[in-house]
């Protein structure tokens, strides 16, 4: 065996025992806040420090990420799934290297972070499309229970039993906030943040501004839910149309797919071409062009399909 395998494998071993004890503490992080969050403390508690971020002490901004995860209803830790990623990715770059496959230790991490990134897209736009049709019932309800107690607090814990998940879930966690005597208002503008939803949002606006106003809370929940509806409906029938439109997208897609794949079982030169290191790299360049227009389409209807 070559010095160069030696070296190779002993890096490897380095890294996977690394890898490991990341693993290990950030289970035992996870456990900590599994523990904070059935306490009611993290929101509460004002004492409470921030942890160190490397991402942001190089002021690399991820709120952006975090955001997503939350609108999927993925409650983790964001820094350490983006290490953990890289940590893979750099294994697998490894073990291509082993293995003398370059181009394949590329491809695959930005495969699976291109599938880890639509997984959560899709989840997170089909929660909140959920979130949006139980939440416009949700809204009569809250609008009938404010007629006899103006408390909005009190409103959302008597709806709360009535509503299935996932808002079930995100009204659960309001009222959780509220008896860890974080003010209303404040435990609406979180509800807000983790939907990130355009219903919820004109919504927590509105009970902001009728509060500063003094106006009538329940006719501001009954008028904003019959508004809410009317729009609904709208993008429902654009739905349908943009559905559609993903489906075009996915045969062309197939088509273009079947099409290399007939070029090469039947072109002895376009089969010598991809052995060559160019043609790697320009079948590379391809597939990346195909899948990031996909998901560019795909983005595009689905941020028109979530825009009420």
């Amino acid at each position: 065996m070559s010095k160069n395998v030696l070296l190779a494998i002993s890096f490897l071993l380095s890294i996977s025992l690394f890898i490991f004890f990341m693993c290990f503490i950030l289970y035992k992080e996870y456990r900590v806040n599994k523990i904070q969050n059935d306490l009611k403390r993290q929101l509460a508690d004002k004492s409470h420090k921030e942890k160190f971020s490397i991402l942001k002490f190089f002021n690399i901004n991820i709120e952006q990420i975090e955001r997503k995860f939350l609108k999927a209803g993925i409650n983790a830790d964001v820094e350490n799934i983006i290490f953990s990623y890289l940590l893979i990715a750099t294994l697998i770059l490894i073990i291509g290297i082993i293995i003398n496959n370059t181009i394949l230790s590329l491809i695959v991490p930005i495969v699976l972070g291109a599938i880890g990134y639509a997984y959560i897209e899709h989840k997170g736009t089909n929660r909140v499309i959920e979130i949006n049709k139980q939440f416009i019932n949700a809204l009569i309800d809250i609008g009938d229970y404010l007629r006899i107690d103006s408390n909005l607090s009190n409103a959302i814990k008597n709806v709360t039993p009535n509503v299935a998940y996932p808002l079930k879930g995100e009204f659960i966690y309001i009222i959780k906030e509220i008896d860890s005597n974080t003010n209303i208002l404040d435990a609406l503008k979180h509800f807000d943040y983790r939907v990130n939803s355009t219903v919820v949002n004109t919504w927590v606006d509105s009970m902001l501004f009728a509060n500063d106003k003094r106006a009538n809370v329940s006719d501001s929940c009954i008028k904003h839910s019959a508004k809410v509806r009317k729009r609904l409906t709208q993008n429902e029938k654009l739905n349908a149309k943009l559905s559609g439109l993903k489906f075009i997208s996915i045969m062309i897609m197939i088509i273009l797919l079947g099409m290399a794949f007939m070029m090469f079982g039947s072109s002895p030169e376009f089969k010598d071409f991809l052995h060559e290191p160019f043609g790697r790299v320009l079948a590379l360049i391809t597939g990346i062009s195909y899948t990031v227009t996909t998901v560019f389409i795909f983005r595009k209807i689905n941020k028109e399909v979530t825009i009420l």
